[in-house]
């Protein structure tokens, strides 16, 4: 069988077996992608003879996370086989992130009645590598299912599925970062309004109290009392003594910091 390059197909009009496949490999050409259709798989000891991966990855940008087979087949066959598993009912149909599914090598999905996705989770297992079975590319919350050796593992989130999905997800978390950027900035105005209304107010409260008081004695108060200038308590011998012009309180107590706003 004559190996069809991506960059060859799409010069000459070599078709593919379904529109979807064609759509698939435009995209894959346009992320940069460099692939082979329908070319035996290698695996240990010659090629597997019992099926033709659709593409075989030849070099991709690392974020892609493409393995080196990529198999496509119709969205509704993934849905069902994600029903059969049970994984809606236990993570729902529009579940997040990854779901891995374990015991469930190509024997059993044969016996479930899933003929067409056995023989890449049996190319997974004689091989080693993974093959990323695909419905379609480009979405928001696509299903896609990659056959490992061990496990399947299904996600909404692979960035080759989903590009639409992750760009809008980008999109958000770029808006939010700014919002919180643009609300610590504001916060950041506060303080600074803040610590200038509270700088203002103690040069005005030391002009007030400058207006009121004389100083009249540098001794101490014998007792706890409260500051005249800011009612903090002042515990005997820590405040000072001044004479007050307002009719009726001749010694006033002032605790450090409005003795020094009053000197």
């Amino acid at each position: 069988m004559r190996v069809i390059s991506a960059q060859e197909s799409f010069a000459t009009g070599v078709g593919f077996r379904s529109a979807l496949e064609a759509v698939v490999a435009e995209e894959l050409r346009t992320l940069g992608v460099e692939f082979e259709y329908e070319q035996p798989a290698e695996i240990p000891g010659g090629v597997c003879r019992f099926y033709l991966p659709d593409f075989t990855i030849r070099s991709a940008p690392e974020s892609l996370r493409l393995p080196r087979w990529v198999e496509v087949k119709p969205q509704e066959m993934l849905y069902t086989l994600r029903d059969d598993l049970r994984i809606s009912r236990k993570h729902g149909e529009r579940f997040k992130g990854e779901i891995g599914v374990e015991d469930c090598d190509a024997a059993r999905l044969r016996s479930m009645g899933h003929a067409e996705l056995c023989k890449p989770k049996r190319l997974a297992e004689l091989s080693g590598q993974a093959v990323l079975v695909i419905g379609g590319v480009g979405g928001t919350e696509r299903l896609s299912v990659e056959m490992q050796s061990d496990m399947l593992v299904f996600s909404r989130s692979h960035p080759v599925v989903n590009q639409e999905g992750l760009r809008k997800q980008r999109e958000r978390e770029e808006r939010n970062a700014q919002y919180e950027r643009e609300a610590q900035a504001a916060r950041e105005r506060w303080a600074a309004m803040e610590r200038e209304r509270q700088r203002v107010a103690q040069e005005s409260h030391g002009r007030m109290m400058a207006r009121l008081l004389t100083t009249t004695s540098k001794s101490r108060n014998k007792f706890e009392s409260r500051c005249f200038g800011c009612s903090a308590v002042v515990p005997a011998q820590a405040g000072r003594l001044y004479s007050g012009v307002v009719v009726g309180m001749s010694w006033l107590v002032l605790c450090g910091p409005c003795a020094s706003g009053a000197n």
